[in-house]
């Protein structure tokens, strides 16, 4: 009996068990990827509104009508050695009366947050973001593009409802945002 028909089922078996744990560490090697990009991005939309926040309060004539700004940075990486995966989380506030908005990151997520009602502008730069159950105003997914096989060739973009934002479209939902934050906040 000619068993060479076993053989091969064994060899397609094989293949396909090595297609398939290099599809599986390509995708843990993007979402590791796009959890590095998430903190330096939530840095850099700090930034951005933070220049909004003192351009504002340059023009306020009242210490009421100010936005108070505070900003939190935690890294830690979970798993027994440096190779485990990573967790990484990034958020800001900023708040003006009794409203707080910020932004919060972690994993390839940034979450942009809606109103959170609180009783002093000082009590809402203590609250913790990244484990405050809020309600999210904008959401953005970090995808990473490039050659799968080259590591070298993939870059981070950041999507909203899977459309790409560059950088003119991120500065425009961020002047859109922090514009809502004010007019919420004039009452």
């Amino acid at each position: 009996m000619d068993f060479s028909w076993v053989r091969q089922l064994a060899e397609q078996s094989n293949q396909y068990e090595l297609e398939k744990q290099e599809k599986e560490r390509r995708r843990q090697e993007d979402e590791r990827l796009a959890a590095l990009a998430t903190v330096p991005f939530v840095e850099k939309l700090f930034l951005l509104i933070g220049a909004c926040c003192e351009e504002f309060n340059r023009h306020c004539m009242f210490s009421d009508l100010r936005v108070v700004t505070g900003r939190n940075i935690a890294k830690r990486t979970k798993g027994p050695n440096a190779i485990g995966p990573l967790d990484e989380n990034a958020y800001f506030t900023f708040a003006r009366r009794n409203s707080m908005y910020g932004m919060r990151g972690s994993n390839g997520i940034v979450e942009f947050v809606d109103s959170v009602q609180v009783s002093d502008v000082n009590s809402a730069m203590t609250l913790r973001l990244d484990e405050m159950s809020v309600t999210v105003a904008y959401k953005l997914v970090a995808k990473v593009e490039g050659n799968p096989a080259d590591l070298s060739s993939k870059n981070v973009v950041w999507t909203l409802n899977d459309d790409v934002m560059d950088g003119p479209k991120l500065i425009n939902l961020c002047q859109h945002y922090f514009s809502e934050f004010v007019k919420r906040t004039n009452d």
